[in-house]
């Protein structure tokens, strides 16, 4: 009895390993790398002592495994593939990090450092899959600005197209790097943004010997430029709401935005019609019910940096 027995989990044992090995030899459709936003020193000092498992990864790319234990960004990765496990595998989800200096020198500079890394990464899977993935870069705040100083360099490669996708959450959109969501080398674009989010509008910049104030979507009408407008229990996020608390809800709103028809009006809500700087922008707007979403408030910042969610709905 104990042989059969023996001789079943030994065959269990087999199958998994088969299935393991299959699974590992398997290129994934999408890569996924997070870019952070601005940072200072002082700012994550301060941050740390309230949430010690804030962290964005060293300089560079680097696979998730490689941040601490409890790091936020470990947990969100998990969330996003328990939400879409096709659009976000936590097995090839990786960080970038960067000085996060508010400068557009830092930016650019950090923006070649991303192109570099991901040609690096790309080769890294060609060879062990002999296949290319579908490249997803998932920014937040300023990272989205990093990211698109990396499409002023592209193609990755002379010899072949690479599939690349910009999500942008909370990104400040600026003249210096608006135009480039129109490249050619971008197969698809999402870019989020919600009303209450100040922190996205108040980096005055000068362009031009003139001086700007960010805005929250790009002038464009492309129809592989997806923009999303987001409500959550009737309400705007702010800009640490969008950061963690909003990326549960992260692959529905993607989801969302893919099945929209452009033909169908009905769907759009088009942000101050009466505002020039709001002209040509056909605006998504996606309406949450969530009565556990923590709000960000300065007496709360612990649990909304960390994402936690309320323990009872509010009545």
């Amino acid at each position: 009895m104990g042989y059969v027995m023996n001789k079943k989990y030994y065959c269990l044992y087999l199958l998994l390993a088969i299935f393991s090995s299959i699974q590992s030899s398997i290129c994934p459709e999408y890569v996924t790398i997070y870019v952070h936003g601005t940072t200072t020193k002082v700012g994550l000092r301060l941050l740390s002592t309230f949430c010690k498992d804030v962290a964005f990864g060293k300089p560079g790319i680097a696979h998730i495994d490689e941040l601490p234990e409890v790091a936020l960004l470990r947990k969100d990765a998990q969330i996003l593939q328990a939400g879409d496990a096709r659009r976000f595998d936590a097995n090839h989800f990786y960080t970038f990090g960067w000085s996060g200096t508010l400068s557009f020198k830092a930016r650019k500079v950090a923006g070649k450092q991303l192109y570099d890394g991901i040609c690096k990464l790309l080769k890294n899977y060609e060879k062990k899959y002999a296949k290319t993935p579908k490249i997803r870069v998932l920014t937040f705040s300023h990272g989205g600005n990093v990211a698109l100083e990396m499409v002023k360099l592209l193609p990755f490669f002379d010899e072949k197209m690479v599939h690349l996708e910009l999500v942008l959450v909370a990104v400040p959109v600026q003249k210096v790097t608006e135009k480039l969501i129109e490249s050619p080398y971008i197969a698809q674009s999402y870019v989020i943004s919600s009303t209450r989010d100040l922190m996205q509008v108040v980096d005055c910049y000068k362009y031009e010997k003139k001086r700007y104030t960010p805005k929250r979507f790009f002038d464009t009408t492309i129809q592989n430029c997806r923009q999303i407008k987001v409500i959550i229990n009737n309400r705007g996020l702010g800009h640490i709401d969008l950061m963690r608390s909003f990326m549960l809800h992260l692959p529905d709103v993607l989801n969302f935005a893919d099945q929209a028809d452009f033909a169908h009006k009905a769907l759009f809500h088009t942000f101050g019609k009466s505002s020039d700087q709001n002209k040509g922008q056909n605006i998504l707007e996606y309406k949450i019910q969530d009565p556990f979403f923590r709000f960000y408030n300065v007496f709360n910042l612990p649990k909304a940096v960390k994402g936690q969610r309320k323990k009872h709905p509010k009545k």
